[in-house]
């Protein structure tokens, strides 16, 4: 049977359920989460920050069920510079830390010219729901409000 759902931007209110699906999908079922005993506080408290990221840049989206109005799906992206002009210097998040880190690596501080890279972090949907179609549908979203900021 066919799932009708919409795509939405990620506001303040749905950025929790996106993260929550987020790190149900990648970081519950992720084998090398469970070898290198990561904690998943530290997984889930960085998607938290991306998705409420998302939500104050317009450039996060979901897919909603429209009949149980629950989350199945979630792209969360951001302008490269956001990652690569500000330092996460003082941040305790060890993600975060080494995602800066990288960052130090390949490229200059206010190097990146605002709205040139759109990064896409993530694009998940929930392993039990099988729409045709939805992650096109993120991704296209995505992209429209990306040209429409100037990307």
């Amino acid at each position: 049977m066919p799932i009708d759902y919409t795509i939405q931007k990620i506001d303040t209110h749905s950025a929790e359920e996106a993260a929550k699906l987020l790190v149900k999908e990648f970081h519950e079922r992720e084998p090398l989460a469970h070898i290198n005993t990561a904690d998943p506080q530290e997984f889930s408290d960085y998607i938290l920050y991306l998705s409420n990221q998302c939500a104050v840049q317009g450039l996060g989206f979901i897919a909603k069920e429209i009949n149980s109005g629950r989350v199945i799906g979630a792209l969360l992206a951001s302008d490269l510079s956001d990652s690569v002009n500000v330092s996460t210097e003082g941040n305790e998040n060890p993600i975060a830390a080494l995602i800066d880190s990288l960052n130090n690596t390949y490229f200059s501080k206010g190097g990146l010219t605002e709205n040139t890279y759109l990064n896409i972090k993530f694009v998940v949907t929930d392993a039990n729901v099988k729409v045709k179609g939805m992650v096109v549908a993120l991704i296209s979203a995505c992209l429209q409000a990306a040209k429409a900021r100037g990307f």
